[in-house]
């Protein structure tokens, strides 16, 4: 065997080598000078270090057929921060068995009592399914932790799964999701009711009081398990499988349950979770996503009063309203109204007054950004007589008071105006005679209401006739969404 050094014949430098015997190259570094010298390097991205959960993992990028690197877009589906001091019930369905539950001190507590109650549990879910797309890779990050070292006959489940009915003692139908029990914590895929998992993460055992990043990456044809971007396991799907799981959607959630009677009464603390899909320009508008994260103007924001914004009884007619000035008619974002006719004058009328939450610790401040009104009237109780009825409709935003009346200052604010349009109800309109117009105003710069702003929906009539029974019905509708 020939035992040679490579040395340079003007440096007298020599050529060295790596353990691996591989030859040590240094890149050509001037590339605008010596342009010719610039060889062919594969380039890949070092996704885990080497000496961190299941060792070194390397991706190379991709370049489309027109020679553009690939950039993967990240889609937001869903971002919640458990900061709240109840059950968002437009997006979270709970159940517990023996077991309670508290949003409180900046978490969503399961076993919030510490009670060691065998064969209970406790689970909360969203009420949204999440896709698993092709090639794109769904993102499902819970933040969470747990209040003291892992005790026996407890499992904690974590991640996208489809619920067992309604029972939390009970293994999810189908699901990838984290599982910590008194063994360690590990990844799981759930295939109509069969897991298979990982094995327990090497050298990683849950804290106490501690809030972890755990993160899962779901493709089609493999499931990595990722603790503070660490990559801990991963779970390759079966050779006759299309994919991980039957499932193309699925909702997040997590589940608390007592297998047995445990050993101390662990409490499972949740931050908050995030879904997002990556690898897909899906060009959808801001508020289509804010929107499908339950954040809608019809509908309370986390934190705020939960329940429909609106004003609307079921099966019901509406309350009549007291028109005044100074104090709302209806405290709703919009819905049904209903008054009694007046004399006209020029007097501005505060039928809808509908103040955003207030901001603490409790309460994340959101704006409210208005992106339509539509206003509907018709005639009740008797026919309109001797003069028409004209009502002028306009909409006040962020002012601090529900008072029509309220001035400007240093810590007060009037409200905002814009005129929305004219109804009128001509002489003799009979009992159910509809204005003469919809007004439908569509905002191509939304409004926007700052957190404990007022929403006015405020109208005058400058031309109408006090006529005993008669009653001015219709529906206000706000379109919008919390952001």
């Amino acid at each position: 065997m020939l035992d040679a050094q490579i040395k340079g014949t003007t440096t007298g430098n020599g050529a060295e080598v790596n353990a691996s015997h591989q030859l040590l190259v240094q890149p050509e570094t001037d590339v605008l000078t010596n342009a010719a010298n610039v060889g062919a390097v594969k380039v890949f991205s070092e996704n885990n270090g080497a000496s961190q959960g299941t060792g070194l993992s390397l991706k190379s990028p991709e370049t489309s057929l027109d020679y553009r690197l690939r950039v993967g877009m990240d889609n937001l589906f869903d971002y919640e921060v458990f900061n709240y001091a109840g059950q968002n019930t437009s997006k979270h369905k709970y159940n517990a068995t023996n077991v309670v539950s508290a949003w409180a001190s900046g978490y969503f507590t399961l076993n919030s009592t510490s009670v060691v109650f065998g064969t209970s549990g406790a689970m909360l879910n969203t009420y949204r399914h999440f896709p698993l797309y092709g090639a794109g890779t769904t993102y499902v990050e819970t933040y969470m932790g747990i209040s003291m070292a892992m005790v026996t006959n407890i499992n904690i489940d974590a991640g996208l799964f489809l619920p067992n009915s309604t029972s939390s003692t009970v293994i999810p139908l189908e699901g990838i999701y984290f599982r910590s029990n008194s063994t360690g914590t590990f990844g799981v895929i759930n295939n109509a009711g069969v897991e298979t998992t990982t094995s327990p993460f090497s050298g990683f055992t849950m804290a106490a009081n501690q809030i972890y990043k755990m993160t899962i990456a779901i493709g089609l044809g493999q499931v990595d398990f990722w603790i503070d971007d660490v990559l801990m396991g991963t779970i390759v799907k079966g050779t006759a499988a299309g994919g991980p799981i039957a499932e193309a959607t699925l909702p997040w959630g997590v589940r608390h349950h007592h297998t047995g009677i445990p050993s101390a009464g662990l409490q499972t603390k949740v931050y908050g979770y995030a879904i997002s899909v990556g690898d897909y320009a899906m060009n959808r508008p801001w508020r289509d996503t804010i929107v499908g994260m339950n954040h809608g103007s019809i509908q309370g924001h986390s934190g705020g009063t939960q329940g429909s914004t609106c004003n609307y009884a079921n099966s019901a007619a509406p309350a009549s309203a007291s028109l005044s000035n100074s104090v709302a008619g209806y405290t709703t974002l919009g819905g049904q109204f209903q008054f009694a006719a007046v004399a006209g004058a020029e007097t501005d009328y505060a039928l809808f007054a509908y103040q955003l939450p207030a901001v603490s610790s409790l309460v994340s401040g959101r704006s409210l950004v208005i992106t339509g009104v539509t206003i509907d009237t018709f005639n009740m109780g008797a026919a309109v007589a001797t003069t028409p009825t004209l009502l002028q409709w306009s909409i006040g935003v962020d002012s601090t008071a529900a008072s029509l009346a309220q001035g400007e200052g240093a810590n007060a604010k009037a409200r905002r105006v814009l005129p929305l349009g004219t109804q009128m109800l001509a002489i003799a309109t009979p009992i159910g005679g509809n204005c003469d117009r919809q007004i439908s105003r569509t905002f191509s710069t939304p409004l926007i209401v700052n957190p404990t702003g007022f929403v006015q929906i405020f109208l005058k009539m400058p031309v109408a006739t006090n006529t005993g029974s008669q009653i001015i019905r219709g529906i206000v509708s706000v379109d919008g969404y919390w952001e």
